[in-house]
């Protein structure tokens, strides 16, 4: 459980990271930040949800 915990919080502080560079490059940072949120953040919630039930 640890090891896929501390997986999950990198993947996320990468994605906020990857979310910063493109908003600091963006004309648009709203709509960057929108897109970012959905297709980065979700992803590892879906896995920690997915990952609960399978206990």
């Amino acid at each position: 459980m640890e090891p896929i915990k501390n997986l999950v919080y990198f993947i996320f502080s990468l994605n906020v990271r990857a979310k910063a560079e493109l908003m600091k490059n963006s004309a648009n940072p709203k709509k960057i930040n929108q897109k970012i949120l959905f297709n980065f953040i979700k992803p590892p919630f879906e896995t920690i949800k997915t990952k609960n039930k399978i206990e």
